[in-house]
């Protein structure tokens, strides 16, 4: 008889793997895998804003502004090369074991920044536009979200993201708005080991000249690429002429509340008011798409239901049989 009941139990384990996927939002994506990641053929051409007057999230190269007048020295979890060289779109968190699928195929080595705009003129008192973007996503049962999201800048227990997931289905509850602050939950890519002494104040940037105030942790966040860096240029960032540790980090975000919906869209915002404010630099987005168990149980496929009928016949013929 206990062959008939492994049967069964191997026709519920056939249900459980067949819900179970890992899917890196992107273009060009297959069995969950992209080599495309969040390009601009991803969102249609274009990559849109979340409202009217918002600077545009534009496509920017890690190595001439989220890594400005940055040379990689030596390796520290990932390498002293770019994080999307090409050939080399697959990002692994080995902390957190997930992979991303990084941007290719609008440029070598690119990522999604906030745009740098003022009202008043760059450099101006005036407060800085926010930036957001929305990114169409259309998958049920996601359990779990990994985004690898960094600032640029940003001073440490400042407020300045937003990340908000929509939700679509009957019943759908309303979006999930999360706030990521500086130091908790998000960080400054750049983590300079003492003070610049040759950026002077305003630019782009704007305010103080010391990027020790910036956060350069996240207690909740994973740390997924990092390297050495050493800097030796005079420039409009405050990280001129300094050295210290570039990082790229993959904040988890967890939705096993929301896995009987399906998550149709993710919106992330930076705050943009005042000086020495975050601009958002995302890199990339992985879901894992898992149906609970008691949905599961409550929808299994048709092969799977049938052996288990099969196998829970064959156990009551046997039973009738004995007793026969």
């Amino acid at each position: 008889m206990s062959r008939f009941y492994t049967v069964a139990a191997l026709g519920m384990v056939a249900v459980s793997a067949a819900f179970a996927s890992r899917i890196e939002v992107g273009s060009n994506t297959t069995g969950g895998v992209s080599t495309g990641g969040l390009n601009s053929a991803y969102f249609g051409g274009s990559f849109p804003v979340v409202a009217a007057g918002n600077t545009a999230v534009v496509e920017r190269t890690y190595a001439t502004t989220l890594f400005a007048g940055e040379t990689l020295t030596s390796s520290s979890l990932g390498g002293s090369t770019l994080p999307d060289s090409p050939g080399n779109q697959q990002l692994t968190d080995t902390n957190n074991s997930v992979t991303f699928g990084l941007i290719s195929g609008d440029g070598v080595n690119t990522y999604l920044s906030g745009g740098l705009g003022f009202p008043g003129g760059s450099g101006s008192a005036s407060p800085q536009y926010t930036s957001s973007i929305s990114i169409p996503v259309g998958v049920f049962g996601v359990d779990q979200a990994w985004i690898l999201l960094n600032d640029q800048w940003g001073v440490n227990g400042a407020p300045n993201d937003t990340v908000t997931f929509t939700f679509t289905g009957a019943g759908a509850p309303a979006p999930l708005v999360v706030n990521l602050t500086e130091g908790n939950q998000i960080r400054t890519v750049t983590a300079c080991g003492s003070a610049s002494s040759t950026f002077t104040s305003g630019g782009v940037h704007g305010g103080s000249t010391d990027c020790t105030t910036f956060a350069t942790s996240a207690t909740n966040a994973s740390v997924a690429w990092s390297a050495h860096y050493n800097n030796t240029t005079s420039n409009s960032t405050p990280f001129s002429g300094t050295s210290g540790t570039v990082a790229l980090s993959d904040i988890s975000f967890d939705l096993s509340a929301y896995s009987a919906y399906t998550l149709s869209n993710i919106s992330i915002a930076d705050a943009g008011t005042g000086y020495d404010t975050s601009r958002l630099a995302l890199s990339a987005v992985t879901l894992d798409q898992l149906v609970a168990a008691d949905q599961l149980a409550a929808t299994p496929e048709p092969a799977s239901m049938a052996t288990m009928i099969a196998g829970l016949g064959l156990i009551g013929f046997v039973t009738y049989r004995r007793r026969g």
